[in-house]
């Protein structure tokens, strides 16, 4: 008999989340160390921190090994892995010298067994013309990388061997950069801007309701509903918020998480450190409020409806703070990685996906499924299937009454089916077994 269900659908979809504690993954036997880094790329989680460089582990954070390139080394003093990406089927890395302020890129295709240099094109550095200048950060949209410098972007395609500097005045110099399905966002100073040819154009959005002169500090895109989030502050306001919008930028709202925030440990207004959205789930990292405490985290299950607090679990760092920079999601946990002291993670598996819209019913059977999954709509739209990674697996366009998509070949577990057209915009959990 056919399990079948039924989504009512009203603009979004919701996720309905099950809190839990954060559980720390002890990644040094050693106690408190400085956390830089930290990616998940082919079912494997890569992280870099101070005592023990640049390590791995093969069982969701359960033990770490030392990931063992020889292309390049590390050491607590002078130089670290200070970025992570997982780009497309390559593994990419940027080590930071911290005797010339410098930095090298090198890209693995066989999942960190080996690297090589990949810098072909990038500014020089001013006092090592063997390296690079310092890295700030490093993006990948749809084949595309981007590395961001202080002094201007680059761009280049996953297969080109040469790097080229972004030569539009808007964006060159955007410290953010996210995308949602073709469209490529930057947000520099001031206002978003978006792409629809992997940012050889640039478009400015309405930036409705947003601050005068608004100066991010931090840039989400979820990737199943689109929804953009973004904190930071008007350059004549003291005020962190946090807007999000969800009309690709056009007009903004705020979250209204003011009274939610006080001063950090040194007495200035709190800041949101680290962003992470998934459907009606959003986490939110925050500077620490008082020293010798824990890291402060805020959680929303509603869509940014309300928040709560979300710190249950994370140990207090004696003489010293702790801080969110990076959020993962890897094999149905949330890790978060703290800038000092340790990496913690919790389940959020029990997810719980409903559809809506107002004119649309829609109904997919069965659930679980084994070879194919039928989807009960009389609309033509895309479709795309996620893993609980958010990589894409599977993707495709219908236009006929009965739908039919077969998931043979997937391995079993978890999945989002994304449905996009007129009028659609849903993504429904089902699983695979």
């Amino acid at each position: 008999m056919k399990n079948k269900i039924t989504f009512i659908l009203l603009f979004f979809f919701s996720l309905h989340f099950y809190s839990q504690n954060w559980e720390p993954l002890g990644i040094s036997s050693n106690g408190n160390q400085g956390v830089y880094d930290l990616e998940t790329h082919h079912s494997v989680l890569f992280a870099s921190v101070n005592n023990d460089g640049f390590i791995k582990s093969l069982d969701n954070g359960a033990s770490w090994v030392a990931v063992g390139q020889t292309e390049f080394v590390t050491n607590p003093n002078s130089r670290r892995v200070s970025h992570i990406k997982s780009a497309g089927n390559n593994l990419y890395v940027a080590t930071f010298f911290a005797g010339t302020s410098s930095s090298m890129i090198y890209k693995s295709s066989d999942n960190g067994a080996t690297f090589t240099e990949d810098i072909n094109g990038l500014p020089v550095a001013p006092n090592d013309n063997e390296r690079v200048q310092n890295l700030t950060n490093i993006y990948y949209h749809n084949g595309y990388l981007i590395t961001v410098f202080n002094g201007g972007n680059y761009i280049k395609h996953e297969n080109d061997t040469h790097w080229q500097a972004i030569d539009n005045a808007a964006t060159k110099l955007s410290e953010y950069y996210d995308s949602f399905n073709n469209i490529l966002y930057a947000f520099p100073s001031y206002a978003l801007h978006k792409s629809t040819d992997n940012g050889q154009t640039w478009t400015k959005t309405g930036n409705t309701n947003l601050p005068q002169l608004f100066l991010p500090n931090n840039f989400n895109v979820d990737p199943f509903s689109g929804r953009i989030y973004v904190s930071g502050r008007g350059l004549a306001e003291n005020i962190h918020k946090l807007f999000y919008s969800d009309d690709e930028g056009e007009t903004w709202t705020s979250a209204g998480i003011e009274s939610s925030l006080g001063n950090n440990w040194i007495g200035q207004p709190q800041i949101i450190t680290e962003i992470f959205s998934h459907g009606n789930l959003i986490q939110l990292g925050l500077a620490n409020d008082a020293n010798n405490s824990g890291a402060e985290m805020l959680i929303s299950t509603d869509s940014a409806t309300s928040f709560q607090n979300d710190k249950t679990g994370f140990a207090n760092v004696g003489f010293g703070t702790s801080e969110p920079i990076k959020f993962v999601l890897h094999s149905g946990f949330l890790y978060v990685a703290l800038n000092y002291n340790d990496i913690y993670k919790k389940n959020i598996s029990t997810l719980n996906t409903v559809s809506y819209s107002r004119e649309n019913k829609v109904s997919i059977y069965p659930n679980p499924v084994n070879s194919f999954i039928n989807i009960s709509i009389h609309k033509n739209f895309n479709w795309a299937l996620y893993n609980t990674n958010g990589i894409k697996v599977k993707s495709g366009y219908f236009s006929e009454s009965n739908k039919k998509i077969e998931v043979n070949e997937l391995a079993n577990g978890v999945y989002f089916l994304k449905l996009t057209g007129h009028k659609i915009a849903e993504t429904i959990k089902f699983i695979k077994e």
